[in-house]
């Protein structure tokens, strides 16, 4: 089976994306750094990088683990929707046609 790279199996998740606890969605609410990327096709640099300069996702630290919420990230993604290039995010909360 080969590996896609735009799709990151989750933990309580088969190769296929079947899952293997039926109550994943309670227990599994965080990703960690490489998952978090995968989700956001960045690289896990690049999210260390966003992490440091405070421009990237909130996180949460557990001692020397770092935590992503997968709601966080959404978030985090949605905010920086642009409806052309030269949108400076001014426009992210208006209508568009």
């Amino acid at each position: 089976m080969a590996h896609s790279p735009h799709r990151t199996r989750l933990p309580g998740q088969t190769p296929n994306g079947k899952e293997t606890c039926p109550c994943r969605e309670e227990v599994r609410n965080y990703l960690n750094t490489r998952e978090a990327a995968a989700w956001l096709s960045l690289s896990p640099r690049t999210l260390d990088r966003y992490r440091v300069s405070g421009e990237g996702p909130v996180f949460h630290r557990f001692g020397s683990r770092v935590r992503y919420l997968l709601a966080d990230v959404e978030d985090w993604a949605s905010a920086r929707r642009r409806v052309s290039t030269s949108d400076d995010g001014s426009a992210a909360g208006r209508k568009t046609r």
